[in-house]
């Protein structure tokens, strides 16, 4: 699951204050966001220039990802994964099936995003990932 979530997410915000409405912010997360960065609790980016684009697809109800490759990143694949996330102050829940998982939206702006995703099941405790608005 938590796999799944990092795919779609990777990789939302200090721009959410706590008397912003859940409306607000869902309004402000629909969009498609480009990757840019993805940093572990060590400080190590797992991004860089030479990557090809990983985008996410944000609707009110549901996250989705395409990810680009190729030597020009002119392919493209989706995921084929839309995943229905809930909000909840600044806390995205995922359910899939059984398996249940959260993301904290640490920024949030007309152009940033920035989440942060942890994983008990892995050696790093938490990834940081920074998107910007396409």
């Amino acid at each position: 699951m938590k796999k799944i979530i990092l795919f779609l997410i990777t990789g939302f915000i200090i721009g959410c204050s706590s008397d912003d409405s859940v409306t607000d912010k869902e309004s402000g997360l629909v969009g498609t966001w480009l990757r840019i960065s993805v940093i572990d609790e060590d400080g190590d980016e797992y991004v860089d220039e030479e990557d090809c684009p990983h985008e996410t697809i944000i609707s009110e109800t549901t996250v989705s990802a395409v990810s680009y490759f190729g030597d020009d990143c002119s392919s493209s694949a989706n995921s084929g994964v839309s995943l229905p996330y809930a909000l909840d102050g600044n806390i995205m829940n995922f359910e899939l099936g059984t398996e249940k998982s959260t993301l904290e939206i640490l920024e949030l702006t007309s152009t940033t995003l920035k989440i942060k995703d942890e994983d008990d099941d892995d050696v790093l405790s938490y990834f940081i990932s920074t998107y910007t608005r396409q």
